[in-house]
């Protein structure tokens, strides 16, 4: 499962949740060349999971108490499956999202 984001100034963790199982490890890809437009991509990739997996951004930070609202600057999410073929990802809260 591949998930890519396009966002303005964008360097926080995103985290995968499987549902109903241990979390699997995501790597990802940073794409700087729009950095001057404050446009960053970072694509996900994350193993197949059965069912439905949560891709979550974080709302606070260590060492600030306040809430943050990071995913307020995500312009775009998609996924694709393992063959490049569009999944349906729907954003289900204000900083998650959901892959089918």
């Amino acid at each position: 499962m591949r998930a890519l984001i396009g966002t303005g100034v964008f360097a926080l963790p995103l985290t995968a949740i499987g549902c109903a199982t241990a979390q699997p490890a995501v790597t990802y890809e940073v794409d700087l060349s729009r950095a001057a437009t404050q446009i960053v991509t970072v694509s996900a990739t994350a193993p197949a999971v059965d069912g439905v997996a949560e891709f979550v951004l974080p709302v606070w930070r260590p060492g600030r108490y306040g809430v943050l609202d990071f995913a307020a600057t995500v312009r775009e999410w998609s996924a694709t499956d393992s063959g490049g073929n569009p999944v349906d990802a729907s954003k289900i809260r204000k900083n998650a999202w959901r892959i089918t």
